[in-house]
């Protein structure tokens, strides 16, 4: 897979959104989301949520994600954003993590 883009999808004081685009070699692309946050409070989570809904109603190609750390709270975030496991991946760090998808 070869990054084509990176494009910010959304940003905040409070977190980051961004999609990269993957092509491999038979043409086929996917995309990996990114989330990060530089602050994390209730009203944080509110807004992304809101917003996340907002931007999968204009962004319906399926999005793929995998954590660099994969804990309890991480997975009740991810399983309310509606994000399901579908398989694992060898990341850019050489660790395998469980690689999620979410579609609309």
């Amino acid at each position: 897979m070869v990054l084509l883009k990176r494009y910010v999808a959304h940003e905040t004081d409070d977190f980051k959104f961004e999609i990269d685009e993957y092509q491999d070699d038979t043409g086929q692309q996917r995309l990996i989301a990114h989330l990060r946050f530089m602050r994390w409070t209730p009203g944080v989570l509110k807004r992304v949520m809101r917003d996340w809904k907002l931007f999968r109603t204009v962004v319906t190609a399926p999005l793929y994600g995998s954590p660099q750390i994969d804990d309890e709270r991480w997975l009740k975030f991810v399983t309310r954003m509606g994000w399901k496991p579908f398989s694992t991946v060898l990341c850019n760090d050489g660790v395998e993590r469980p690689l999620y998808i979410h579609t609309v």
